[in-house]
């Protein structure tokens, strides 16, 4: 198949998918997880020819899942990975042994996926047809391990339908306030639904409200809880913008691995790469792998997740940071102040109508030299242009700022105000459909401009605007 026609299947086969999204749903507990069983039994039970690991919480889930992932493909495991939302495309979501589900492949299941959903007694969420796709692509790819990234959370998600070897709990904070309660307890109460009676749960740090509510929802459900800063300890964290280096202890095993380096920017990265870590660990204490610390090591190096602190070398740097919370905010708060501390920071900022706007921009405001508040490629949840001037006004903390719609003529301006600043470095977050967006654009510029022999002059610092087509791919739903 050609790629422009595998990029129109693709395309096709997207908006098939996403007219899902217009249709109520209710996810009242437990029907999400009654709803992705019911349609994985009718599509043969592909998740029972493999074990499974479900990674739940708030905040590092993608970044965690992709550690564990990596772990146990050293230890030589064939793993599958499902995560959300994608940066482009929605078959980065799916990947086994790090490998990307193939364009067309995942075209070509959509049609037949929806035509089975349609038979159901309850009609599948977008998200739910995902998962379902990805374990039936790691079953039919011979997968041993399936690394499953929730979605809300808790009693509300699907993978409350499947069946897992251990759960990951990462750290809970406020998200889906409308959704999940007001204030941390209120939401770890419902993230901790994720927790199943006899089943191993790792729990990264949390907050001391959060803790409490852990604790005893293990208690009570009967599963065997390793709690960091109890179980495992993680010191001695160094980060750069090349990695992340810490000291990892777990006295239960009798485990002490000094200098462990995740390629991924950030301290939190260490609290993210340690659960998964230890997650490994259950997995081996379990009998199900076989774990050494070189194997540990050699997993946690080859760790690649764009669009999380990622940095594309300029003049001027561009950091890419998909933080959509108040949380991740104040994580990528923390990373720029240890990684780019006394540098410039020209902040492209974009956040979708439906999160807490107010909240990610106090974390990162006051950071910066300068903002340009933007919306993120997705018409349907950015809001308009007057909502975004309003948010402008009420977050800019009276240092300069611009209201600017367009993301990408944001992104122009702000690289060209940074290219006049020694050391100044652009930071485009609040959402992971814009710093996809975003990174699609400078990796195409980026390869325009190596193909340049001289390279020509622009206007701007060599921005080209996307076609039509590169932005729709953008903005694809996360449901």
């Amino acid at each position: 198949m050609t790629r422009p026609r595998a990029e129109q299947r693709y395309a096709a086969a997207a908006a098939e998918l996403e007219a899902l999204v217009s249709l109520p749903i209710d996810n009242t507990p437990p029907r999400a997880g009654r709803r992705l069983r019911a349609f994985l039994d009718a599509r043969g039970a592909p998740d029972a020819s493999m074990q499974g690991v479900v990674v739940a919480g708030t905040v590092g889930k993608g970044s965690t899942a992709a550690c564990l992932a990596a772990i146990l493909q050293a230890c030589g495991e064939r793993v599958g990975l499902f995560t959300g939302p994608h940066l482009v495309r929605y078959p980065e979501r799916i990947r086994v042994n790090g490998r990307t589900m193939p364009l067309g492949e995942w075209a070509r299941r959509v049609p037949d996926l929806l035509e089975a959903a349609s038979h159901l007694a309850e009609r599948p969420s977008l998200l739910e047809v995902q998962a379902v796709m990805a374990l039936e692509w790691f079953a039919e790819s011979g997968v041993r391990w399936a690394v499953m990234e929730a979605g809300v959370g808790g009693h509300r998600d699907h993978t409350m339908g499947l069946d897992p070897e251990v759960t990951v709990l990462t750290r809970i904070d406020l998200d889906h306030t409308h959704l999940l309660g007001t204030t941390v307890a209120e939401i770890a109460e419902e993230k901790c639904g994720a927790i199943r009676g006899g089943v191993s749960t790792v729990s990264a740090s949390q907050a001391a409200d959060a803790e409490v509510v852990v604790t005893r929802r293990a208690d009570a459900a009967g599963a065997v809880l390793w709690l960091a800063g109890r179980d495992y300890v993680v010191s001695n964290v160094r980060t750069s913008a090349s990695g992340t280096r810490f000291d990892y202890r777990c006295p239960p095993l009798d485990r002490t691995w000094k200098g462990l380096r995740v390629p991924l920017a950030g301290a939190h990265q260490a609290e993210n790469a340690a659960a998964a870590v230890t997650a490994a660990l259950r997995i081996w204490a379990h009998g199900r792998v076989l774990l050494s610390e070189a194997k540990v090591r050699r997993g946690l190096s080859r760790v690649r997740l764009p669009g999380r602190l990622e940095r594309l070398a300029g003049p001027p740097d561009v950091v890419l940071d998909g933080a959509h919370q108040p949380a991740g905010a104040r994580a990528l708060r923390a990373a720029l102040d240890e990684v780019y501390g006394g540098r410039d920071v020209f902040l492209v900022l974009g956040v979708l109508g439906d999160k807490d706007r107010d909240g990610i921009a106090r974390e990162l405001v006051g950071r910066a030299t300068r903002v340009w508040f933007t919306m993120p490629p997705w018409v349907e949840r950015a809001g308009d242009a007057d909502e975004l001037r309003a948010w402008a006004r009420r977050t800019a903390d009276g240092g300069p700022w611009s209201a600017e719609p367009d993301w990408w003529r944001a992104l122009a301006d702000a690289r060209e105000a940074a290219a006049c600043v020694a050391g100044a470095v652009v930071v485009v977050t609040g959402s992971l459909y814009l710093v996809g967006a975003a990174r699609a654009a400078l990796m195409a510029d980026r390869n325009l401009r190596a193909r340049q022999k001289p390279p020509r002059p622009t206007r701007r610092r060599g921005l080209a605007k996307p076609s039509d087509g590169t932005s729709r791919e953008s903005h694809r739903r996360n449901a």
